[in-house]
């Protein structure tokens, strides 16, 4: 029995059973006699055999019996590839004519699909579980896609012209990823590894921010009346992280952002109204935070129609009524046409 590794493996068996379990790669069985099996596994695969009972478990690949006259058994497990048969001689220690036994091209590192750069481009950082990666191979292999561990976390197939994309098929934890390409041509051949790409996933939102609060110089009712008569108001926003953006909302509409905490000016003209504002935040890797808690504030830049003349109380009215003469040297007036809470 020998257990093959992921490169091309070459038994030749003598009268007593053989058995060759071939891993990846192209797999050669050559027998003298006795009940022998080939498990190649993925790859092309050939049993030649003689005296008594060959079996062949085909796999991913091109595999061909070339049997003596004895009877011989195909053992099918998914997929189920085409088996040749031909009932001739073994004359050599060789492969059929044309079988490719050339690795491919060890590829280069996956760069991320920049649909997928969810963070500033480039800085290797993502939002998303299951990121795209993408590059090229040679027509038709099948590419893999590892962790620094050696487990396989996807797979895909390169199109007519090479080019791949594969992403994890489960999601992945948040934190660091030494991702490798390796891929397998069509007869069974087995790249090298490619160099590493360096992924960070970061798939969890940051907190909400503090509300934002209306600065005091365009506080210009009472102080904290959430009233103004300033239709670009500024907020001071915290509670946000450092190098984290912040972006100010007004009635669900981003207005302003900035990095780091700090003031935040809608640019109005903001119309007169009752409106709503909040702040969120977003990290490095593209997660925005929950929103954070409402600032209600009224604009209101309409000045108030003028009042009626000043007209002076009958008391102070010392001469001729109505003759705007007076003796009193602090006279009083009536103001009306004034709104009710207006100064």
């Amino acid at each position: 029995t020998l257990l093959g590794g992921d490169d091309r493996d070459t038994l030749l068996g003598g009268n007593g059973d053989d058995s060759l379990n071939g891993g990846e790669g192209v797999d050669l069985l050559l027998d003298t006699g006795g009940n022998d099996c080939l498990d190649g596994g993925p790859g092309s695969d050939f049993l030649e055999g003689d005296g008594g009972l060959d079996t062949l478990i085909v796999g991913d690949g091109a595999d061909t019996i070339n049997g003596s006259l004895f009877p011989t058994s195909i053992q099918f497990l998914p997929p189920y590839d085409p088996v040749s048969f031909s009932h001739t001689s073994l004359n050599s220690l060789s492969l059929p004519p044309g079988t490719d036994l050339t690795p491919p091209a060890t590829p280069l590192p996956p760069q991320l699909l920049s649909a997928d750069d969810t963070g500033i481009v480039g800085d290797g950082l993502t939002s998303l579980r299951r990121p795209r990666l993408v590059g090229s191979t040679e027509p038709g292999a099948m590419v893999y896609l590892l962790d620094e561990t050696g487990s396989i976390l996807g797979t895909a197939q390169a199109d007519a012209s090479g080019q791949y994309a594969v992403q994890p098929d489960a999601p992945l934890a948040d934190g660091m990823y030494a991702l490798q390409i390796r891929v397998r041509d069509v007869a069974g051949n087995r790249s090298g590894l490619s160099a590493p790409l360096t992924l960070i996933i970061d798939a969890t939102p940051p907190a909400a921010p503090a509300a934002p609060q209306l600065q005091a110089a365009d506080d210009t009712g009472v102080i904290g009346d959430s009233l103004t008569a300033v239709n670009h108001p500024g907020f001071v926003v915290t509670g946000v992280e450092a190098g984290f953006t912040v972006r100010l909302v007004r009635d669900g509409v981003t207005v302003a952002s900035r990095v780091g905490p700090g003031l935040l000016s809608d640019p109005g003209p903001v119309p007169d109204g009752p409106h709503i504002y909040t702040a969120l935040q977003v990290d490095a890797a593209g997660n925005i935070s929950p929103a954070s808690a409402p600032t209600p504030l009224v604009i209101n830049i309409t000045p108030p129609a003028a009042p009626a003349a000043l007209q002076l109380q009958a008391a102070d009215d010392t001469g001729v009524i109505g003759d705007s003469l007076t003796a009193v040297n602090h006279p009083g007036f009536v103001v009306t046409g004034v709104e009710a809470g207006f100064t």
